[in-house]
């Protein structure tokens, strides 16, 4: 018999979640949250809800952690993430300014608002936040490897045709053979848009047979696919891609979002909306 604690209840629900037991993790959370309503267990149990696509729910337990917190930057963050695909964008936004206004220091809140900022069109802003993120690392605990603004910064270089740019961009990044951060799978991104390995090569080469690693790369994966096929002008093929990205998250066995998922969810609703 379980005793009834919210640790015990979380390592629980953190258990069923790697299963894919979605309902019941979220069941458990809810225990959790009635014995110790913190910011922190609003924020885990919404990204729960953002991972499985409950986006309402996610960002209504993300607004009560920042009721509860509202200066912690990275509950903005997380937030600013789950807007994008309801096209809250304007919102998505003032969360961004909000968490830079925050941690001005943390290279992570230039990184999602420059992610965020790409979304929307203002390729000029999103370089600037890339850029300026990249400046700022410092090697703190929590931050973005330098060398991760290197992709979202390349895309926006190819999206202003600056093609040159872009090369350089990529260019060097695309020779080492592993990332730190995203399981080696950033410098095949930029082997992917310098045109260096095609988009099957891209896609079959897995590193790793760990089910979560493999499970989140097909997450990141397909949404560069999708990135790609945008910037080709192949709408249909973006979509399938972005589809497909949205479904390696929703039924692998990782709890947190990933924000590549939350700006396919975002890229698939605006290209849905766009006339045949």
């Amino acid at each position: 018999m379980l005793e009834p604690t919210a640790e015990n209840y979380e390592t629980r629900a953190w258990f069923k979640a790697r299963q894919g037991n979605t309902i019941g993790a979220l069941a458990d959370y809810g225990k959790v949250i009635d014995l110790k309503p913190t910011a922190g267990n609003y924020w885990t149990r919404g990204c729960y809800r953002q991972n499985r696509g409950d986006l309402d729910g996610a960002i209504a337990d993300f607004n009560l952690a920042v009721d509860l917190e509202s200066t912690n930057a990275s509950l903005f963050r997380q937030r600013s993430m789950a807007r994008p695909a309801n096209g809250k964008f304007d919102d998505a936004l003032a969360d961004c300014d909000k968490a830079v206004n925050l941690g001005p220091k943390d290279n992570s809140s230039r990184y999602y608002r420059g992610l965020v900022r790409e979304a929307i069109g203002d390729l000029q802003g999103a370089a600037e936040d890339l850029l300026s993120g990249q400046e700022l690392f410092s090697d703190a605990p929590g931050e973005i490897p330098k060398d991760d603004f290197r992709i979202p910064l390349g895309i926006v270089r190819l999206r202003q045709g600056k093609k040159d740019e872009a090369a350089a961009t990529f260019s060097g990044f695309e020779q080492r053979s592993e990332n730190t951060n995203s399981f080696g799978i950033a410098p095949q991104v930029a082997r992917l848009f310098l045109n260096k390995i095609s988009e099957a090569e891209f896609l079959d080469s897995l590193p790793s047979t760990n089910a979560l690693s493999t499970s989140l790369q097909q997450c990141w994966r397909w949404y560069y696919v999708g990135k790609k096929r945008l910037l080709a002008e192949d709408t249909k093929g973006a979509a399938e891609a972005f589809q497909k990205s949205i479904d390696a998250e929703t039924h692998g066995t990782d709890w947190y979002p990933q924000p590549e998922v939350a700006l396919a969810r975002a890229e698939l609703n605006s290209l849905r909306k766009k006339p045949n």
